[in-house]
């Protein structure tokens, strides 16, 4: 049986209520903006309290391919609306091993404290851990895990998130024991946490897989023809592991798709010759690298037990230095973009740094280069670190920066010239977007690729299933109907292939 379990923190009270499956749009993110409509009302100002709401998909804790994604939500504290983030790691699938469908959170504003919740195998606990008050990321995580075991899956915040600055966003651990340990979220969020007094959420037990299922033989079947659609992409399969996310256009640029794409076992076939060294040669090579890595490390090459796309794409390098992509490799792209820099160690170096503060690097780079233009300053390596340096001092200059570059553009409205600099949610640029979907589901002909797109994405967030997935499912025939099958297996509910989409579309409002 699923539960919800609810944490109130100015009360310190823990409680549950069973929860019943009824539909696709009462599981995951769909059931976290439920219940956030429910128990607040959508009202701004931190002293209001806040509630923050957990939910893994309803795949996640089975052994269906890549379905580890959590949904974060919470009102935003400045403005209207929520805030909804979708993170990567083992959480959503230990969450969902324990038959939870959500985690509810509510409670007050209160300055310095910092709470942590603790899921175990017995129940749950809440603390207050003073000690933790604005440590960095890392050695929150070292605390933990060294009080309720190094396996233990953490989400939560860094200093950044405590002080409540929009910058903040959310970290949440990769699986136990390797390298890197844990990421930020891009969707930020942070600031949920820090109007809570909350700072982590940690679950130590051990099953990544026991999530309750009606028919586990015919969930198994669907698995394995999902697992191989998947791998058999030459994107998921091939673009992906290869090459990581962000090289993804740039593939699309410099080399032949058909070659580019190709999937691991079409270029291991075929043995395509890439800048004159073979796949064979180029994977020799890595592997010669990775095992030199090993003897001092272990690698974290996915960010969740059963994904089969990998692109977490983590490597060594000759030297055996550990390093990391898509996020460094993004921050890469974003200073050269913004500022012309091509540093690697810069930008691994910052977005250690931000990481570590529990900040959106991409972002700070952003507010970085509109705080620059705003001050008629000249930029350089160093006047960006420092940057950083005024952010974790907590100064005025600092805070503004925290305000991302719609809180920059504020402060500088006098300015037209700083609106172009402003970043914007990639939903609000989506009227521009060039979208041609190769198959859809019959009976389906009166959606716009845009919004059969968007109303598939809020679909595979309810069920815990990497976006990533997408370019599969979406170009085969056969994708949506594996779902429709993977559900009825998990639920012994018939939701036809049509209807996952419909639900999406009803889902989409926010």
């Amino acid at each position: 049986m699923s539960k919800i379990i609810y944490v109130d923190l100015d009360r310190f009270k823990i409680s549950e209520e069973a929860f019943v499956f009824k539909n696709l749009s009462s599981v995951g993110r769909g059931l976290a903006v439920q219940l956030i409509g429910a128990l607040t009302v959508p009202k701004t100002g931190r002293g209001r309290g806040n509630c923050l709401v957990l939910a893994p998909g309803l795949l996640s804790g089975t052994k269906v391919p890549s379905t580890g994604r959590l949904v974060i939500a919470g009102l935003k504290v400045r403005e209207r609306g929520l805030h909804l983030a979708n993170t990567a790691g083992p959480f959503a699938q230990k969450l969902a091993s324990q038959g939870v469908s959500a985690l509810v959170v509510t409670g007050s504003y209160s300055p310095g404290r910092t709470a942590v919740i603790h899921i175990r195998e017995e129940g749950v606990d809440l603390h207050i851990f003073p000690v933790l008050k604005d440590k960095p990321v890392g050695e929150t995580i070292s605390f933990l895990r060294e009080k309720w075991g190094k396996d233990s899956a953490i989400v939560g915040v860094g200093p950044a998130g405590e002080h409540l600055l929009p910058l903040a966003g959310i970290f949440s651990t990769y699986p136990a024991r390797g390298i890197p340990v844990f990421s930020v979220s891009r969707d930020k969020g942070g600031e949920v946490f820090g109007s809570l007094g909350l700072k982590a959420v940690v679950i130590s037990t051990k099953p990544h897989f026991s999530a309750d299922v009606q028919d586990p033989d015919r969930l198994s079947i669907y698995s394995k023809q999902l697992s191989r659609l998947i791998v058999q992409h030459p994107v998921c399969g091939g673009a992906l592991p290869a090459y990581g996310s962000i090289t993804l256009m740039k593939m699309l640029q410099e080399y032949n798709p058909e070659e580019a794409f190709q999937s691991k076992a079409q270029r291991e076939k075929t043995g395509v010759n890439i800048d004159g060294v073979t796949v064979k040669e180029r994977e020799e090579k890595k592997e010669q690298r990775v095992n030199r890595a090993k003897k001092t490390i272990r690698l974290n090459r996915n960010c969740a037990s059963g994904c089969v796309v990998g692109c977490l794409n983590r490597h060594a390098a000759n030297t055996g230095e550990v390093l990391s992509s898509p996020m460094e490799n993004e921050v890469i792209a974003a200073c050269r973009e913004m500022f012309g820099i091509n540093d690697l160690h810069f930008a691994r170096r910052i977005t250690r740094r931000c990481f570590e503060f529990g900040l959106d690097p991409i972002e700070f780079i952003a507010s970085c280069k509109m705080l620059f233009q705003a001050e008629g300053t000249p930029w350089q390596l160093s006047a960006i670190e420092h940057m950083a340096e005024e952010v974790e001092r907590l100064s005025l200059r600092g805070r503004a920066l925290g305000s991302m570059t719609a809180g920059l553009a504020a402060l500088f409205a006098d300015d037209p010239a700083l609106q172009p600099l402003v970043t914007r949610p990639s939903e609000k640029e989506a009227p521009a977007f060039v979208i041609r979907l190769p198959y859809r589901e019959e009976g389906l002909e009166d959606i716009s690729d845009l919004d059969y797109l968007s109303a598939y994405t809020i679909a595979s967030t309810n069920l815990g299933l990497c976006l990533f997935t997408s370019f599969a499912l979406l170009e085969s025939p056969q994708g949506l109907q594996i779902l429709s099958n993977l559900i009825e297996a998990k639920t012994g509910e018939k939701i036809s292939a049509r209807e996952i989409i419909r639900e999406g579309l009803q889902c989409n409002w926010i």
